[in-house]
């Protein structure tokens, strides 16, 4: 709110943009994954870069912007960001360059930090085979992909599943914010820096290999915020009684479906993470002490999904089971995999696999190593 208020410098706005990023369904994701809690640093640190830019305190706004960094790469965002803040703002703007420049340093230290930590600038292009030269079909499908995910996540509540529904969505968004913003340089200018700040949000991801649902804890920040501008340039541009309630309707119908999908994702982490905690209980009982270099081979698990709906692709374990069989048994060289629908595995020529079938009904494991059944 306070950051939102400083920059467009609306109360009415920020606190609209506010409860409305508040209430997005798949923050449930971002605060119950431990692989989400970086967005929430990364964003916190966001935020406040951003807060202080906008009351013009520079050092804690570049210092901000480099713990960001720290946290998640996602946050290079920050500088475009806030220049782009500057065209809200009646007042003055002088030394632009020298801004950019300084956030420019800010990278390049952080850049350099990361070589000297771990001998690398930069994560390269996944989200292709390695093994297979890349084509036009390919990077095709994988930008097919990422956009449907990322109408699927982000603009939840709204029932956006495939592509082409993603892609209409999008594309009508972005008409209407055209429609919205000719004859009107104000709201021109505030709705041209949410949809910059929402766009700059998802292009560090886009050479990720996919999507996943916490990925929309900053760029949510933009998007609530370009929601709300387009509700006030409306009923700016339609002062009249049908138009409000139409917008009152709208808007309460968005919040109740927003927190109605919010408990359910909620709901459906806790008990994932419940039915985490049985299946890994299960499984180190199943296996007193794996020798190392061993490969536990995992079978039955399949339908274990997080929810029933037609989004609810993943499996229980998407991360964190390898990591919590080696802390278990306190032995870094254990590996893990999942069996094919056939029941067969991945053959591991080097090492010993130890195959278990997840019994649902007993919640058990039943092992069959290589040495026969037991």
């Amino acid at each position: 709110y306070y950051v939102i208020a400083e920059l467009v410098e609306s109360p009415a706005l920020a606190a609209g943009t506010a409860f409305l990023f508040s209430v997005h369904p798949y923050h449930a994701w971002a605060v119950g994954w431990v692989s989400g809690r970086t967005q929430l640093i990364c964003g916190s640190f966001m935020l406040f870069a951003l807060l202080r830019y906008a009351q013009r305190r520079w050092l804690w706004a570049y210092a901000s912007f480099g713990l960001a960094l720290l946290s998640n790469e996602a946050a290079i965002s920050v500088p475009i960001v806030a220049l782009m803040s500057e065209t809200l703002s009646a007042r003055p703007s002088h030394g632009r360059v020298g801004r950019l420049l300084s956030f420019v340093l800010v990278v390049v230290l952080y850049l350099l930090a990361r070589w000297w930590l771990t001998a690398e600038f930069a994560h390269g292009v996944v989200g292709l085979d390695a093994t297979q030269p890349a084509s036009g079909a390919a990077l095709a499908t994988l930008l097919r992909n990422k956009l449907t995910l990322i109408g699927q996540y982000l603009l939840a509540p709204l029932p956006v599943y495939g592509f082409w529904r993603s892609l209409l969505i999008i594309l009508g968004l972005a008409a209407l914010v055209t429609v919205c913003a000719v004859g009107r340089p104000h709201g021109a200018r505030a709705l041209g820096f949410a949809g910059v700040w929402v766009v700059t949000s998802l292009l560090p991801y886009a050479a990720w290999y996919q999507f996943q649902p916490w990925y929309t804890y900053m760029p949510a920040m933009g998007l609530s915020l370009l929601y709300v501008t387009l509700a006030r340039e409306f009923l700016a541009a339609r002062v009249t009684r049908r138009a409000t309630a139409l917008c009152g309707v709208a808007a309460l119908l968005w919040v109740a479906v927003s927190v109605s999908q919010l408990q359910r994702l909620q709901h459906e982490q806790t008990q994932a993470g419940l039915a985490s905690v049985r299946v890994l209980t299960a499984l180190t009982g199943s296996v007193s002490a794996p020798p190392p270099h061993s490969a536990l081979c995992l079978a039955g698990l399949a339908p274990m999904r997080l929810g029933a709906g037609r989004a609810s692709t993943y499996p229980l374990f998407v991360f964190g089971l390898e990591a919590g069989v080696r802390l278990w048994f306190q032995d870094a060289s254990l590996d893990t995999d999942f069996a094919a629908p056939d029941g067969t595995c991945t053959p591991r020529p080097q090492q010993l696999t130890v195959r278990l079938t997840w019994d649902g009904d007993r919640q058990t494991f039943e092992r069959d190593d290589d040495r026969g059944p037991r």
